[in-house]
């Protein structure tokens, strides 16, 4: 069977060392890495991939903490929105559904 990371390697990638120290960003790295490897489309190819939606899922539970200290403001909420998509991109790029508590929710007065 050909491998479906073709033409990279399959394998596993090397967390890098934020990863490791950030448990939500780590926790995430190993779902999204246990999810493509189930399907056989993990490669250490994809590692920055993975980085990017594991830090933007860490990210944002950061901001929502912020948020739900100090209320939200119209930047609390551009950045949220930026960190969402992230996530949400980084996540389709890599075929893995996103983390299942990343919801875009619409604010009274909002059309998007």
């Amino acid at each position: 069977m050909t491998s479906k990371t073709w033409p990279f390697p399959e394998g596993v990638p090397d967390k890098f060392g934020g990863v490791e120290s950030d448990p939500i960003a780590s926790e995430e790295w190993d779902r999204i890495c246990d999810a493509l490897a189930a399907r056989r489309m993990l490669s250490p190819a994809w590692g920055g991939m993975i980085l990017l939606a594991a830090t933007a899922l860490s990210q944002l539970r950061a901001l929502e903490s912020v948020m739900a200290r100090h209320g939200r403001t119209e930047e609390f909420a551009e950045s949220h929105a930026a960190f969402v998509n992230h996530h949400l991109a980084a996540c389709r790029d890599l075929t893995v559904s996103p983390h299942s508590s990343v919801v875009i929710t619409c604010v009274k007065g909002d059309r998007g």
